[in-house]
């Protein structure tokens, strides 16, 4: 998925900040960064445009720059600077970017092994199941990271991951 266009105006999100709140806790409170194994803009060009022009009061022309200039460069951004920033639409853009989001950092080539993976996807479904906004995130037999809206959910139906 990548967002490089804003959100049409009938998509508003379903996944509550209440929820979103609850996961950016538990993503700052896991031992491994939220980009794994990956390098921070590696992780994030598989789900976004770095080199979409910058919005108009932006210093630096793209996301990319900015990154390299704060978090590279300087490192005078926390971790954490992706949860609130507006660009990257995570803490209230569509459902479907957060998704794609978390789907990233439970997938194979980002979490540092199988059981990792696996206990996050298990802690984030945790966030998203005990209220009623919809998702989930989980692995496919092939492993790869997932994220599925549910309709009609019973708590009954809930996914489990295969070992």
């Amino acid at each position: 998925m990548t967002s490089s266009d804003p959100a049409p105006a009938h998509l508003q999100p379903s996944i509550t900040s209440v929820t979103r709140r609850e996961i950016f806790d538990y993503l700052r409170g896991i031992s491994s960064p939220w980009w794994g194994r990956l390098d921070k803009v590696t992780f994030l060009e598989g789900l976004y445009d770095l080199d979409r022009p910058a919005f108009e009061n932006s210093l630096l022309p793209t996301l990319r720059a900015d990154i390299q200039q704060h978090r590279i460069n300087n490192e005078d951004l926390d971790d954490d600077w992706i949860f609130e920033d507006s660009r990257v639409e995570l803490s209230d853009g569509p459902d479907e970017v957060l998704l794609a989001f978390l789907a990233r950092t439970v997938h194979p080539e980002v979490a540092a092994g199988v059981e990792e993976a696996m206990k996050h996807v298990e802690e984030l479904n945790r966030c998203c199941w005990h209220r009623t906004d919809g998702a989930c995130v989980h692995t496919s037999p092939c492993r790869a990271a997932l994220y599925t809206r549910r309709s009609g959910f019973r708590p009954r139906d809930r996914w489990s991951p295969c070992r």
